[in-house]
This record gives structure tokens, sequence and C-alpha cells, in this order.
């Protein structure tokens, strides 16, 4: 498993004290990307492969075990001149203890898995929920500019009708400076 342990360190701490539900991120708060989401995936992996080899390598060690268990049983029935069994009982217990301590590996590997799902769930539910927040604040951004566009509409309609009333007022100021400018010209 000696490519599996190059996992990324804290990953877990990571999830478990990143914070949400807050604005902004506290002093202590760690970011979560998804491509820590995915490093945990990929160890994920790698640990199944890992977990496949040591069921592979179990599987080998029981051959052995059960065809030296053959061979040293058909080596003491036989009569004929055999090279000997050599300690056949310090030989099963080496099998022995292989065997246990690929299981040991194996029930490790499959404990280390479960704690990466469980990392990698608790990642994408963090990931799901800012993604949430993140809209959720982004939509509220997006009222708050409509309200204030409906509010700047309002103003330039006023100001419109604004200008049209004084563009009235100075048409009828036109009208009698047109009609008192001459008189007072003349006089």
């Amino acid at each position: 498993m000696g490519g599996v342990s190059r996992r990324s360190p804290g990953q877990d701490e990571q999830a478990i004290h990143t914070t949400v539900g807050k604005t902004g991120l506290l002093q202590f708060d760690f970011s979560l990307t998804f491509e820590e989401r995915q490093n945990i995936q990929q160890y994920r992996n790698r640990l199944s492969v890992a977990l496949h080899a040591l069921d592979t390598d179990i599987d080998i060690v029981q051959g052995c075990k059960a065809r030296y268990r053959h061979l040293a049983k058909h080596s003491d029935s036989s009569t004929q001149a055999r090279r000997p069994v050599p300690d056949a009982q310090r030989l099963q217990d080496q099998f022995e203890w292989h065997l246990a301590e690929l299981k040991a590996h194996k029930r490790a590997a499959r404990s280390i898995i479960e704690h990466c799902s469980w990392t990698a769930n608790l990642q994408e539910k963090i990931l799901e929920y800012r993604n949430d927040e993140t809209m959720q604040t982004h939509s509220q951004a997006l009222r708050d500019l409509a309200a204030a566009q409906k509010t700047e509409a309002e103003n330039m309609t006023r100001l419109t009708r604004q200008t049209a009333q004084d563009s009235k007022m100075l048409k009828a100021l036109t009208v009698i400076a047109t009609l008192y400018l001459p008189a007072t010209l003349l006089g």
C-alpha cells in the first residue's frame, strides 16, 4: 500500500472543522474546493486497488498453505525416497502469521475506505451547502439590483415628467417674450 499513503494530510480534519452557514470564512475555517473532493476520491480508488491486491495475496498464501499441507501429508505417508519436508509446523505457523497480517491490513484498508467515504460525503455536503449559500447570496444581490433599477426607472420617469413640464413652461415664456419683445424694441 505504498502509493496509498500519499494522501493529503488533514482533509478529514478540514471537513470536520469547516464551517457552514456563516458569512465569510472565520479565522480558523478551512476553504474547501472540488479538487480536494476529487483527491479523496482518488485516494479511495487507490485503496480499493490495494484492497484487491490484499485479497489476491490472501488467496495466494491460502493456496500455498493448502499446497504445502498437501505436500507435507503425502511426504509423511510416502515410502519413496523424497526430500523430507523441513519443519512443517514452523512453515504452517508462518503461513498463519502472514494470513493474519494480510487480513489485518485488509481490515485497516476497509476502515480507511469507510472513513474516506464519510469524509467525501461530508465534503460533498459542505460544497453543496456553500454552493446553495452562494446562490442565495447572488439571488439576493440580483433582487437588490432589480430594486435599484426599479428605483432608477421611477426617478427617470419623474425626471422625464418634470422635464416635459419645464419644456411647456419654457414654451410659454418664449411666447410671452416673443409678444412683448418687439413692443419694447419699438418704444
